[in-house]
């Protein structure tokens, strides 16, 4: 059963039981051009971007000033649809219009392990 909660960052689609499905494998990465704030028609970048970006981890900036992480789950209606952990085994899936959304930037690969200094 899902519940939806209108919280400060967006509306929280909230479904109390884990989902046993597996991620897919990562989008190809595709070469986008630059973003520039402030070009009319913004939207369409973050639509592709975020099109690029299903089913891999990613930081999101938004206009407002604050952050959040999670995988894109799907992009439909204008919206960005980001899984995020809450606690425990407990996730929900957040969404956010185009026009809320600075920039999404997918997580950079993990550094090889060696000594640190």
């Amino acid at each position: 059963m899902q519940r939806k909660i209108a919280t400060e960052r967006g509306i929280l689609v909230y479904n109390p039981s884990p989902l046993p499905s597996p991620l897919p494998p990562p989008a190809p990465s595709l070469p986008l051009p630059p973003y520039i704030p402030g070009i009319p028609g913004g939207g369409g970048y973050i639509q592709q971007k975020a099109n690029s970006l299903i089913g891999r981890p990613v930081g999101i900036s938004l206009k407002n000033g604050t952050g959040v992480a999670g995988v894109i789950c799907r992009v439909q209606g204008g919206e960005v649809y980001v899984m995020q952990y809450l606690y425990q085994k407990q996730f929900a899936t957040f969404h956010y219009p185009f026009n809320q959304i600075q920039d999404l930037n997918p997580y950079p690969g993990c550094q090889p392990f060696g000594p640190y200094y």
